[in-house]
């Protein structure tokens, strides 16, 4: 990989969701992943559907060893929800900037039906060798078997635009990225987060309202970007074999500020970059250890 270039990833690993009990042989499992990315170099790894102990104990072991690697911590318990996430980063390049409340990264959420349901977690770090600011804001929204999704997820979208609006206001250079438990096409993306699938749609923007790019739109490819060292078809980043018309689904994607597609100098999103990353047989019932599969892209330095 070259120096010039930010590799990240970004992953529901399923090691801890909220509707479950904690899995040791997920953890166990993605503890080894984490250990082959480390060997890979990557920058920025998001993990989503996470706990606590986990991450202390990521914390622990890159400090007993001296891995060049720190984690940014997002798990929290909010009412009925819990919050799930974390980033795991190179403490030679970044340094996270905590909030003014002394948290690794800030929360939005909103109340529907009386119940809170999870935005995104915004992680601010400053990028120490290139003098430069990147968010990361990961999401992980409400389940598709969440009653009323659609208006649920239609108010999750709105909420957590409100809160891009605000922040593309002290940083340009914004990734929004995880679990959405929702197609590229989703209304909730198209009508209400102004996410698109073309390139150039950043550069329609208009009265200083930023439409946001897409590219995960090229996982509906047959067959979509991926990494697969394995001998079956990808048709998507995440599997569910109990439905009849359709096992495959794009659930997890990236979406990028106007600043990281056509800004004249800095951090952009290098096209054709983003993949799904195939590293173990989600289709089979016996051997995943996660319903959804990795998403890898790059950002490349322009001077």
């Amino acid at each position: 990989m070259e120096n010039t270039d930010l590799n990240i990833i970004i992953w529901n690993a399923k090691i801890s969701a909220s509707r479950s009990e904690f899995s040791l042989n997920n953890w166990k499992l993605c503890k080894r992943f984490i250990l082959s990315l480390i060997k890979q170099n990557i920058d920025l790894l998001g993990l989503i559907e996470i706990n606590e102990e986990s991450v202390l104990y990521l914390k622990k072991i890159f400090e007993r060893f001296n891995v060049p690697y720190e984690v940014a911590n997002g798990t929290q318990t909010r009412h009925n929800t819990r919050f799930d996430t974390c980033v795991i980063y190179r403490k030679d390049k970044f340094t996270l900037i905590q909030t003014p409340y002394q948290q690794d990264c800030e929360n939005t959420d909103t109340f529907i039906h009386g119940k809170q349901a999870k935005g995104g977690q915004k992680y601010d770090f400053f990028d120490s060798l290139k003098k430069q600011f990147l968010s990361l804001v990961l999401v992980h929204w409400p389940s598709m078997l969440t009653p009323e999704i659609h208006k649920v997820r239609h108010d999750v979208a709105q909420n957590l635009r409100f809160h891009i609006d605000q922040w593309l206001i002290k940083n340009s250079n914004i990734i929004i990225a995880g679990d959405f438990n929702t197609e590229p096409f989703c209304p909730s993306l198209t009508d209400h987060l102004y996410s698109f699938r073309e390139p150039l749609s950043p550069s329609r923007s208009k009265n200083g309202f930023e439409f946001l790019y897409n590219p995960s739109w090229s996982f509906l490819n047959v067959p979509p970007p991926v990494i697969n060292p394995f001998n079956y078809n990808i048709l998507g980043t995440y599997f569910l074999p109990k439905k009849r018309h359709q096992h495959w689904f794009n659930l997890d994607q990236v979406m990028f500020s106007k600043n990281l597609i056509e800004g004249s100098s800095g951090w952009k999103y290098s096209e054709n970059t983003l993949k799904i990353l195939g590293m173990f047989d989600i289709t089979d019932q016996k051997e995943r250890w996660s319903d959804h599969l990795p998403i890898q892209f790059n950002l490349t330095w322009r001077t």
